[in-house]
């Protein structure tokens, strides 16, 4: 199965950057129009147009990567100097969440991570 990353929140001029990150990668771009489809659907169905409401949250999520791709596709992305999105990886169980809900979730989980950093 080959490696794909679903991009949502970017702009044009900000994908073109991060296309040329890696050719070996099928990206997908999502935006507002996704909310209620699953990442399975999104995954299958290979999404490119970029029009439409962009998401409120930036987001990048890796599927097929290995942890080592998954952390050398992170750290070639730092050097674009973009915004700092949502990292995730697509699971066993997260395949089947509707995109709307797994932005909840990984939003949930961000402000978990920045208060318990901050209350330390």
């Amino acid at each position: 199965m080959d490696k794909k990353i679903i991009l949502g929140g970017w702009n044009d001029s900000e994908l073109n950057k991060i296309f040329n990150l890696s050719n070996e990668v099928k990206y997908i771009t999502v935006n507002n129009s996704n909310l209620n489809d699953t990442i399975n659907e999104i995954l299958s169905r290979n999404l490119t147009d970029n029009d439409g409401e962009q998401l409120y949250e930036k987001i990048v999520i890796f599927h097929m990567f290995t942890k080592e791709e998954v952390f050398d596709f992170i750290k070639k992305f730092k050097n674009l100097k973009l915004q700092y999105p949502i990292f995730a990886v697509v699971t066993e169980h997260s395949i089947n969440w509707k995109l709307s809900y797994l932005l909840e979730h990984l939003i949930e989980e961000r402000e978990y991570f920045r208060k318990r950093k901050k209350d330390q």
